[in-house]
């Protein structure tokens, strides 16, 4: 199966004004807003220089933290919501469900 990503997928976190994370998803020249939630130290640590989409969702890296691993449960829920939204791709299975639909 071809697949159509130049350019990596990062997920990344930024601290607000009001002391609270952003959540951005980017790929190449295009970034999109997920959400914002309240912060977390170990939360910020993991994702603010910016992760790739598999090690953002992957709970093993998320060890023992439960923040971590809640945050990863909401990501993949928002990024699907997203993807429905902005007509645009960004997991494998939606890339992969795509390509069987039409073919």
């Amino acid at each position: 199966m071809k697949k159509n990503n130049n350019f990596q997928t990062t997920i990344r976190c930024k601290c607000n004004y009001r002391g609270n994370l952003d959540f951005y998803i980017s790929r190449g020249d295009e970034e999109f807003f997920l959400y914002t939630q309240n912060f977390k130290n170990i939360v910020y640590d993991f994702y603010k220089r910016g992760v790739g989409i598999r090690k953002a969702l992957d709970h093993s890296q998320a060890g023992d933290y439960v923040a971590l691993h809640k945050t990863m449960d909401k990501l993949f829920k928002v990024i699907k919501y997203v993807e429905k939204d902005e007509c645009v791709s960004f997991l494998d299975r939606t890339q992969m469900r795509k390509e069987r639909k039409w073919a």
